[in-house]
């Protein structure tokens, strides 16, 4: 049987918490007027209609959480992104594009900029299987090191799931 390794089904709204917490950072270095908060999003999804769906549901919840002071915009969004250099590129191409919040959704999506030591644009990554492999880490205090920079591991240990998957 051809089988091929998907991304874990994950409950969106308890991966937004933590995102949720780092929005309303973003927002503090807005005034209070109402104005656009742009949003640019890069991930590892090929399909556009899942793709959609999930900035669609990711507009909702920070809609609720943020309330009516902002108007959200997702800005750009960059799929199937395949390769480390596809990664960068994504990346470059979202930070000239200059929105207030770069989410990076999927290990793949995070493969060329993992080891930046600069991030201009507040940044997000989200579906980190295992930082540590992934080139990433974190010090004492649980901060990366990385100004603009922080990301959400899965709460399922790497070695499980690979055993889980073995199972099928």
């Amino acid at each position: 049987a051809n089988r091929h390794l998907t991304m874990p089904k994950i409950s969106i709204p308890a991966y937004l918490i933590l995102v949720f917490f780092l929005i309303f950072f973003t927002l503090s270095t807005h005034s209070s007027a109402l104005e656009d908060l742009r949003i640019g999003v890069m991930t590892d999804i090929e399909d556009q209609l899942v793709a959609s769906q999930l900035t669609d549901s990711i507009s909702q919840e920070i809609r609720r959480t943020v309330g009516s002071d902002y108007i959200l915009v997702i800005s750009e969004v960059i799929t199937a992104i395949r390769t480390p250099e596809a990664s960068s590129n994504a990346y470059q191409q979202l930070e000239n594009s200059s929105p207030d919040l770069i989410l990076v959704l999927g290990p793949k999506s995070l493969s060329g900029i993992a080891t930046q030591s600069v991030f201009k644009i507040p940044t997000i990554a989200v579906w980190i299987l295992d930082g540590k492999l992934q080139s990433l880490s974190r010090n004492e205090s649980g901060a990366t090191g990385k100004a603009n920079f922080t990301y959400i591991q899965s709460s399922t240990p790497l070695r499980q799931s690979v055993y889980r998957f073995k199972e099928l």
